[in-house]
């Protein structure tokens, strides 16, 4: 019995050698075998990943890919923490400015009221002068009179002076005299009284308004102080904030232009088939010339999905975002140009997405427009199914859809195709001349060559 399933099993391994091996199983030169603590990445070879040359070993490429995905992952991760940074610092420096605002207030607040001090301390001057002057004539009067009294009445005194009379008639002359220089002195001297009490008050307003107008002063002298640091604080961060990102964004292009997206590439597994793209939708214009009344019988390089704005739309497989642009207005109209252009996208596509996919042994292109959102980015890895956008109708458009182009590119893997410029066309150009010298036959030998996303997505 068991040498009938030794021999079952060795026709098994001899007729289906694949049932007996992994698909991530790779085959290398001898001696060519490399462990990740013996592969120094300072020693970056780019001849290590290209198939053509004598130095291509994949499995060597994948460390030195993995290895430099790992630094671009740690300097990425220290640029997210500087970016959140950036934020809490610039809701920081928004507190500055709003407190500058309130000091700047405060401090006119205190000019004001330093102005409206030595207005009065100038009134108070001028009635303090005024009544240092009064008090004086007052002064001198009261001494005059006393003066002359003390002539007329020489020791005696006032009853000297009365008894001293040499008539009756003269008696009362002086009596009357007597009193009426008493009731002057006595009312000169409660004003010069009242005329000293209200000097003295005015003395000591003065002083308590100059000690306010002083303390008030310091006060405006320390917030002007306190407005200079803070503003040389916030601008101190601004720039430590900027030093770092330049520093961060220096260290990670050089691995950006060396790995070009490869250690992304190489991340992907490959898809067993597609799935569809809008889920909830409808076909409203076909492939490869429209079928609809709208503008039917142009040239239409793609399928129109229909969908409700804002509808999620999916990765058909597993691949990597190649390019992203996301300038548009979410709705635009028949006749715009809204889009990339140029070297990259196209225009009048609008907010677009172009992917590259792995599906089994072969490379996919496909190009997203119209959308009123992209939720991915160039150099992106996306699984099959994820979110990479939301229909729209940005760029030239009459209503909400997602037009869908689909690109056999060849056999192999997608870092294959990362070096090739497409120009926004996977080299099958637009138009009538990619319709005539593009479509993919049967057999897809003609590859890069276009094919119907129908057939696969819907």
């Amino acid at each position: 019995m068991l040498k009938k399933i030794l021999t079952v099993l060795l026709v098994m391994f001899i007729v289906f050698p694949s049932c007996f091996v992994s698909k991530t199983t790779f085959i290398y030169a001898e001696g060519d075998e490399l462990d990740d603590d013996d592969y120094d990445i300072d020693s970056y070879d780019v001849e290590v990943c290209d198939k053509e040359s004598e130095k291509y070993d994949e499995y060597a490429c994948k460390i030195q890919s993995q290895k430099i995905g790992k630094i671009k992952r740690e300097i990425q991760e220290q640029m997210d923490a500087a970016e959140a940074s950036k934020e809490e610092k610039g809701a920081l420096i928004s507190e500055y400015e709003t407190e500058i605002d309130s000091l700047q207030y405060e401090i006119d607040d205190l000019q004001e009221k330093i102005d409206e001090l030595q207005v009065k301390i100038d009134e108070l001057q001028e009635n303090i002068d005024k009544n240092e002057e009064e008090v004086g004539e007052l002064n001198e009067r009261v001494k005059s009179r006393m003066i002359s009294s003390q002539k007329t009445m020489h020791f005696s005194g006032y009853l000297d002076f009365i008894c001293g009379s040499k008539s009756f008639s003269d008696l009362l002359r002086r009596i009357y005299g007597v009193n009426a220089l008493l009731s002057k002195d006595s009312d000169d001297r409660e004003k010069l009284i009242t005329l000293i009490n209200q000097l003295n008050s005015d003395k000591a307003e003065l002083d308590t308004s100059k000690a306010e107008l002083d303390e008030s002063e310091e006060e405006l002298v320390d917030k002007q102080i306190s407005f200079i640091y803070k503003k040389e604080a916030v601008e101190e961060e601004i720039r430590q904030i900027e030093a770092e990102l330049e520093e961060l964004n220096n260290n990670l292009a050089p691995w950006d232009s060396l790995s070009k997206y490869y250690d992304q590439a190489r991340m992907v597994i490959s898809s067993g088939g597609f799935v569809p793209c809008v889920h909830n939708s409808y076909i409203s214009s076909g492939f490869p010339y429209r079928d609809t009344s709208f503008n039917y019988g142009q040239v239409h390089l793609g399928i129109d999905y229909a969908a409700s704005y804002g509808e999620a739309i999916h990765a058909p497989a597993n691949g990597i975002c190649i390019f992203s642009y996301n300038g548009c207005e979410g709705t635009g109209y028949y006749g715009s140009w809204c889009g990339a252009g140029d070297s990259e996208g196209l225009y009048g596509a609008g907010n677009q997405v172009y992917l590259m996919c792995q599906v089994d042994d072969g490379v996919y292109g496909f190009i997203m427009m119209h959308l009123s959102d992209v939720a991915v980015e160039t150099g992106e890895v996306v699984e099959q199914d994820d979110v990479i956008g939301y229909v729209g109708s940005s760029g030239s458009s009459t209503g909400p859809h997602c037009h869908i182009e689909m690109y056999y590119l060849g056999e192999g893997e997608i870092v294959d195709y990362l070096d090739i410029n497409y120009d926004g066309t996977f080299l099958c150009g637009r138009g009538e001349s990619c319709i005539q010298n593009h479509m993919c036959n049967s057999t897809g030998s003609n590859a890069p060559c276009i094919l119907n996303p129908e057939y696969y997505l819907s």
